[in-house]
């Protein structure tokens, strides 16, 4: 029972529910929420979607991560296909009956993430970089939960900053799981060559370093985030960049959501920063 229950909550991932609580929560203060109540439901409805997504995926994967991925709960046997799906259901349904309870709205904008993450896991996932890009935009979806019915205008940048550097993130999973997808015949990003992975992740480092340097320019009082963006997120922009180099896609993907942490952290901090003054 203990084996089963954590084999659960691994295929979970709390690590990646973390992030989404993250960006819900950086979405609700960002947009001009005042009241609390409601946020804890918020983010508890974005975990377990993204729960939700992850169970799905890895009972899809199943093949490819006896190659890629052997400790992994599901191919070490912790838990089982079955209850995998149970599990994928009760997430499913926690999320949309606590949506439902706040509003019509909310519940409508919680269907959407489920809908798109079968979507990626049944067919966009075994694509050349639209499963990356789904994904991608997901992340930057929860920026938006957040700020629903709130000042949302406040959130565009900061979503697409958190959508750029999970995109670089997916593509270098991609890369890691390479012997994986080959194994079972998956067209993915990871059949790049060598060459192509170049060109496109040095694009992407350029154009993500541009992308974070554009708020010291909008923002009205920029000084924090311009402190945290030169000691925190271009350091780390530079180490996932330096490792994707060495071809460590698994070192650069974790330097990776380090940077996606920084990078919403800077906005909360010149948020926090700007109504102290």
């Amino acid at each position: 029972m203990i084996r089963t229950l954590r084999g659960a909550l691994r295929m979970m991932r709390p690590g990646n529910m973390v992030m989404a609580v993250g960006g819900v929560t950086v979405g609700w203060y960002l947009s001009g929420h005042g009241s609390h109540g409601e946020l804890f439901f918020r983010v508890a409805c974005a975990a377990a979607s993204l729960a939700y997504g992850n169970v799905i995926n890895d009972l899809h994967d199943y093949r490819a991560d006896c190659i890629s991925h052997p400790q992994r709960p599901l191919v070490r046997g912790d838990i089982s296909p079955r209850q995998g799906r149970f599990l994928a259901f009760l997430l499913g349904i926690y999320a949309l009956g606590t949506a439902a309870t706040i509003s019509f709205g909310l519940f409508v904008a919680t269907v959407v993430p489920l809908v798109l993450l079968t979507l990626y896991t049944l067919w966009a996932k075994a694509t050349l970089l639209w499963g990356n890009i789904l994904v991608s935009l997901l992340i930057s979806y929860t920026l938006f939960y957040g700020s629903f019915g709130g000042q949302i205008e406040q959130v565009i940048l900061p979503a697409l900053l958190a959508g750029a550097a999970n995109l670089i993130r997916e593509l270098l999973k991609d890369f890691a799981d390479e012997a994986g997808d080959r194994a079972v015949g998956v067209y993915t990003s990871a059949l790049l060559s060598q060459d192509q992975r170049a060109r496109l992740m040095r694009r992407l480092f350029w154009s993500t370093a541009v992308l974070f340097g554009i708020p010291l320019f909008i923002l009205p009082a920029p000084l924090i985030y311009a402190v945290a963006v030169i000691l925190g997120v271009f350091p780390l922009h530079y180490l996932w960049y330096y490792a994707f180099q060495r071809h460590e896609y698994a070192v650069a993907a974790r330097w990776v959501k380090l940077l996606l942490v920084a990078g919403l952290s800077a906005f909360l901090l010149d948020l926090l920063y700007r109504v102290t003054i």
